[in-house]
């Protein structure tokens, strides 16, 4: 009991000085599903739970997708039977498509938003034959006050520094579902 008064106190008397704002940062993927198309969004919660207010706080979040190939094998060519079977290979690392939010935080206010979209296409589902396509793999957030990190969730800490290299989210739409743009 009496450590937990000193944290409590401790924490206070931080958050007073300016040094170290608490807030807590709660993350709900928010998933979804159109025949081959799947999509994440992020249902973000941030609150204050300091004494003083949080003018600048910036929400910087990504979803991450990992790119990849299908490697067929054909086994048993019999006649007339072509039964084929593919491995997943990854064509390279994740990638980060997010964005970010700048947010006013006043003394106990939390604040609530849903980010984009984030689009792959599992073309491995298709049918026959299978298509090459892309996973959504995870997806991170941070809360960043006077250039420090001050809250983080990730799905997967392995791609805690993917947030470094975030890109738009219509960067990661797949080639079939970028709308065209009509010549005039």
């Amino acid at each position: 009991m009496r450590r937990i008064l000193i944290l409590v106190v401790c924490n206070v008397a931080l958050t007073t000085l300016g040094q170290a704002p608490s807030v807590m940062l709660e993350v709900k993927p928010v998933n979804r599903k159109e025949k081959l198309v799947y999509s994440r969004a992020l249902a973000v919660s941030v609150r204050n739970f300091g004494r003083v207010p949080i003018n600048e706080a910036t929400v910087q979040w990504a979803v991450f997708k990992e790119a990849y190939d299908l490697k067929f094998e054909t086994k048993g060519k019999k006649a007339g039977s072509d039964t084929r079977n593919f491995t997943v290979q990854p064509t390279g690392p994740p990638q980060a498509f997010g964005g970010e939010k700048t947010v006013k935080l006043a003394p106990l206010q939390a604040v609530s938003f849903e980010t984009e979209e984030v689009k792959a296409y599992e073309g491995r589902f298709h049918g026959d034959p299978p298509l090459p396509g892309d996973s959504i793999v995870g997806h991170g957030v941070q809360v960043i006050v006077g250039g420090r990190v001050v809250a983080e969730s990730y799905a997967d800490p392995r791609h805690k520094g993917l947030l470094e290299k975030i890109q738009s989210p219509e960067a990661g739409l797949p080639e079939g579902l970028k709308k065209k743009k009509k010549k005039k």
